[in-house]
């Protein structure tokens, strides 16, 4: 191994840390929350644990996108996008920020089910926390496919109190956002004729460190990528987000 690619590792490593003390730092925050609240209740030391999970959302193409994305003039451009840092972007641009609006979107929707009255002030504490990365086919085996839109990867740290509601929302409701788009408020438009998302895949994490870290790792593929780190800083800065209040 070169020193080159020991400082990546090592930077990588760091990165993937940071992202799990987030999430980890959260998950004590939503634990204290409740166990302090049983016991000045004097209710037994028993109850709901947060819960983790990886939601995976991939979304309809923008009308043209994906033609653009797969042009031969696009692809001839990646070779040059290596070298100079230039090309390639103004392509990325556009479609990274079209997932990471309907990454956000889908958030608020998730807020919306899961805590009532979740603009209150009051229940702000119940807000699930997602950190968010976006994503591009190919990224697992290090190649990169610009003919698709990009996809996002997301872990999810859920209240114990909204556990029975995150649930509800997975197995009933997911699935009317294939039809319907998600308004700012995080409601369905119900005379909305655009399909932003496509599927949503929900995967419950076991609450281990190690768990936590490859989840991480396997989601922020692109985030962490040679090429994002090319992007210039606004396209580069909707690549990894951190959702833990209404957008």
């Amino acid at each position: 191994m070169t020193l080159q690619q020991s400082n990546e590792t090592t930077n990588n490593i760091r990165v993937i840390d940071g992202y799990v003390q987030i999430i980890r730092n959260k998950y004590h925050e939503f634990y204290d929350d409740v166990a302090s609240r049983d016991a000045e209740a004097q209710l037994p030391f028993d109850f709901q644990r947060p819960l983790l999970f990886m939601i995976t959302t991939t979304f309809n193409p923008v009308q043209g996108t994906e033609r653009m994305m797969g042009s031969s003039k696009t692809r001839r451009k990646l070779d040059e996008f290596f070298e100079s840092g230039r090309g390639v972007q103004h392509d990325l641009h556009s479609v990274m920020h079209y997932a990471h609006r309907n990454s956000s979107l889908l958030h608020n929707h998730i807020c919306n089910r899961t805590v009532k009255n979740h603009f209150r002030i009051k229940n702000r504490k119940l807000l699930p926390l997602g950190v968010s990365f976006l994503d591009l086919s190919g990224s697992k085996y290090g190649r990169f496919n610009l003919h698709k839109t990009p996809h996002a990867h997301a872990i999810y740290l859920i209240h114990p109190d909204t556990v029975d509601a995150f649930h509800r929302l997975v197995s009933d409701e997911f699935k009317f956002l294939y039809s319907k788009s998600i308004t700012s408020e995080g409601s369905l438009g119900e005379n909305a004729n655009t399909r932003n998302i496509q599927e949503v895949h929900v995967q419950k994490i076991p609450n281990t460190k190690r768990d936590l870290c490859k989840v991480v790792s396997y989601a922020s593929k692109f985030h962490r990528s040679k090429l994002n780190q090319k992007l210039d800083w606004d396209t580069r800065s909707v690549s990894f987000d951190v959702f833990n209040q209404l957008r």
